[in-house]
């Protein structure tokens, strides 16, 4: 035996035990230590590496380093090429160079490599990583920013003559007023065209719709803006509000369409009555319903049917007061149902205005009457004016203005300072105030036939002294005159 056997042989069975683990027990540890070794040099190695199936932009980069992908970025930008398309079929390409891209500082592809924990690395094997960082990319300002801007004068210059974006209003249907749709501009708007074109190069996007983009001008306001919705909701209460006005032989009642003219919504989308417009529409209903001047129709004592147009007599509507009624009305929101209010009125609101008492001159037969409760009162044969231009005796309806006993009517001036005539009358009873009226006329021999023809007043009707005290006794003032042929 040797002596190792020798020294082996002389241990106790429970040495033996203890000297064997201890060696297993270091050989373990060499072990581990060598594999621990190994663990930590590759987690090293993955601390400037990319994990197994890493990808970045839908790019196998598994085991690459940042300067793999930054060269496989320059590639793309060297490249790269944006189409920008607009409305109206306008469409422009550019490259990366005439916006001035260029390779940005790799702080995108780092930060893909700094959030992967390098002592994880078995996992990867596992497991895949995918990242999409766009371009890691940059550009020269001045030169982005004039690329830009020369994008958008050109597009800008196509464009049509109604380019300019229109807000969403409230439009009347025919029975309500309702948001009537916005709609976009036309002309491409700068900030937002380099805001896309900005967002486009960082996702690395061949093409850019700047429709979609919302690159256009747009309106201020548009179809869901509360204050458009506001807007209607005002206008349509406007709208609601009853005016009725009761007339002679009708009812008149303003429709929704009508006030609808009336109401105004600014570009501020505050609304408002025009007073203007109402002002307007009064205007046109006077004309309507003032009698003043109008043709109308009579039966004349002999049975003969006449029309009649001219003078000063008839229904006239105040407009003015209407006018304020009007307003008050809609900005109040009241409803409103009255008969407008008259700045002249007449006997009666038929189409007999002049009522059952007045007097009548009939031109063609130098006739005169005077009516009292429909009934004739009295008849005299008169002189009328000479139907000459300036002196024949105006026809229409009237009303006596003034009644007066011995006045001299007088002429106009003339150059020496003496009058055209001075006449004085025992009775004058006034139809206009440019000097027409019935009077006296002692001077005329006779009345009545065609006396007027060649013997005709100034445009005055002459009377007799006897027939014009009876009718200065039978007229009063106000009372309506009728002169026709």
């Amino acid at each position: 035996m040797d002596n190792f056997e020798l020294e082996f042989a002389d241990l106790q069975p429970e040495k033996k035990v203890h000297q064997i683990g201890k060696k297993v027990l270091l050989v373990l540890g060499v072990i581990v230590g060598i594999l621990l070794l190994i663990y930590i040099g590759v987690s090293v190695f993955f601390m400037n590496l990319f994990f197994v199936n890493t990808t970045i932009n839908g790019q196998d980069f598994s085991l690459n380093r940042v300067r793999a992908v930054k060269e496989y970025m320059q590639g793309e930008i060297d490249e790269y090429t944006l189409v920008i398309s607009g409305k109206d079929d306008t469409e422009a390409v550019v490259s990366g160079g005439e916006i001035g891209l260029k390779l940005g500082d790799g702080e995108k592809i780092k930060q893909v490599l700094k959030s992967q924990n390098a002592f994880l690395w078995p996992f990867s094997f596992s497991q895949s990583t995918e990242a999409e960082i766009g371009i890691d990319s940059a550009y020269d300002d001045n030169t982005f920013g004039k690329a830009t801007q020369a994008l958008c004068v050109e597009f800008n210059k196509r464009v049509a003559e109604d380019a300019d974006p229109v807000s969403a209003y409230p439009e009347f249907n025919g029975s309500e007023y309702v948001p009537k749709s916005e709609v976009m501009g036309k002309r491409v708007e700068l900030q937002a065209l380099r805001n896309a074109v900005a967002e486009a190069i960082s996702n690395h996007d061949r093409g850019l719709d700047m429709e979609t983009a919302d690159c256009y001008e747009k309106p201020e306001y548009t179809a869901e803006s509360q204050e458009v919705i506001d807007a209607c909701a005002l206008l349509n209460e406007y709208i609601e509000v009853s005016i009725v006005y009761q007339m002679a032989e009708e009812e008149v009642k303003i429709e929704k369409d009508e006030i609808a003219e009336w109401l105004i919504c600014d570009e501020d989308m505050t609304v408002s009555v025009s007073e203007k417009k109402i002002t307007a529409y009064m205007e046109s209903f006077g004309k309507k319903y003032d009698t003043v001047g109008k043709t109308r129709q009579i039966t004349t004592p002999t049975g003969k049917t006449v029309e009649v147009t001219g003078g000063t007599y008839g229904w006239v509507v105040n407009e003015a007061e209407e006018v304020k009624a009007l307003l008050s009305s809609l900005e109040q929101k009241e409803d409103l149902n009255r008969e407008p209010e008259f700045k002249q009125t007449a006997a009666s609101r038929s189409a007999a205005e002049w009522g059952n008492t007045y007097a009548e001159v009939d031109i063609t037969q130098q006739q005169m009457w005077f009516i009292s409760n429909g009934e004739v009162v009295f008849e005299a044969d008169v002189v009328t004016g000479l139907p000459t231009e300036g002196k024949a005796t105006p026809t229409g309806v009237y009303d006596c203005l003034e009644k007066l006993t011995n006045k001299t009517l007088r002429g106009r001036e003339l150059p020496n300072g003496t009058r055209e005539y001075e006449i004085p009358v025992a009775y004058w009873m006034r139809v206009d105030w440019n000097g027409v009226g019935f009077h006296t006329a002692d001077w005329q021999p006779s009345f009545g036939g065609d006396r007027y023809k060649t013997n005709g007043s100034r445009g005055c009707i002459n009377m007799s002294h006897e027939d014009s005290k009876t009718l200065y006794d039978l007229i009063s003032v106000g009372d309506p005159i009728i002169i026709h042929n």
